[in-house]
């Protein structure tokens, strides 16, 4: 594939999830919640699918900086999670963002080369979702369950 290629469907899908990303927000803002899900990961891992798992990793990696961008700039009380840029954040901050989001770009890619079929498309769409939740769940819980800057206990939560 020629460069000029691949960066033209990095840009459109880098494009579809902007959209996506304020068309959501935006329509989220009127249901209170501490939490907004995403659909962001949705593109990252059709463009897996597609175009492999290079292709994958670079929007998976745009999609990590712009979640960092937007809790840097947007503040929340979940923003120290994502961003190392804010008050209680820190590195693991920056590595909770970024390598899920990268990973969302990988597994699909492989869950369908292993499963050629229809049965594929849909195992490879819920392990990408599953590989960005899981993986950042399991984030926080490791990088911050014994920082005190929430007084949350996490053990309470996770019941361990």
């Amino acid at each position: 594939m020629k460069k000029s290629t691949a960066i033209s469907r990095i840009a459109i899908f880098f494009a579809v999830m902007l959209t996506i990303h304020f068309v959501t927000s935006f329509i989220l803002e009127f249901v209170p919640s501490g939490i907004q899900p995403t659909l962001v990961h949705i593109p990252v891992v059709i463009a897996s699918v597609i175009y492999g798992p290079r292709i994958g990793a670079i929007l998976g990696l745009l999609m990590g900086l712009f979640s960092v961008t937007m809790n840097t700039l947007v503040l929340t009380p979940a923003s120290f999670l994502f961003s190392p840029f804010v008050s209680h954040g820190n590195l693991y901050s920056l590595i909770i963002a970024l390598v899920p989001r990268i990973l969302i770009g990988v597994t699909p890619y492989f869950v369908y080369r292993w499963l050629h079929n229809r049965t594929g498309l849909v195992t490879a769409a819920i392990v990408g979702s599953m590989t960005n939740t899981i993986f950042v769940l399991l984030g926080i819980y490791i990088c911050f369950r014994f920082s005190n800057c929430c007084n949350v206990e996490f053990d309470f939560w996770f019941c361990t």
